[in-house]
């Protein structure tokens, strides 16, 4: 399934002149692959150690739209980031994700149970991240995640061609 999906993805993300449209070409990619409530692309500024919500669909959380800055600093990103590429966090229990990352109250709150980033762009520094939420606890196979993981170097290729 992966080869399918990373060529459905690069089809899909060709004609995109912006992130928003490289945005919606994923959801439209994604919806029948993985199930999600939210879908982000976030920007990294390594110097400044922050995300940048560059765009958003799906569930709203306090806090977290588009143009939004925040540190990396206990975030799933950062957890991918030192996982080397990808992480996914799920949990029923709101003192496990605060325990986890201390932040994310918002997020339970908004009814995620899982959360997934995969890097974009060459590790260590990649230069955004693909986030994934779902209101199901275990969201993600380990096929699932496999075939995100493949999605990146299609993701860098044309986030470089469209970041500002």
């Amino acid at each position: 399934m992966s080869d399918a999906l990373v060529d459905t993805v690069r089809r899909a993300a060709e004609p995109a002149s912006s992130i928003e449209q490289l945005g919606a070409a994923l959801v439209t990619s994604l919806q029948d692959f993985a199930q999600f409530d939210r879908l982000n692309i976030g920007l990294i500024d390594h110097a400044d150690y922050t995300f940048r919500d560059a765009f958003v669909f799906g569930q709203n959380v306090s806090g977290r739209q588009p143009v939004n800055v925040r540190t990396l600093d206990g975030t799933v990103v950062e957890a991918a980031i030192q996982a080397g590429g990808i992480y996914v966090f799920s949990h029923q229990d709101l003192k496990a994700w605060l325990d986890q990352f201390p932040r994310f109250g918002p997020v339970y709150e908004s009814g995620m149970r899982t959360m997934l980033a995969v890097m974009i762009g060459p590790q260590p520094l990649p230069g955004a991240a693909l986030v994934l939420a779902s209101s199901k606890v275990a969201a993600y196979s380990t096929d699932v995640l496999a075939s995100l993981h493949k999605l990146a170097p299609v993701l860098d290729g044309k986030l470089t061609e469209l970041r500002p």
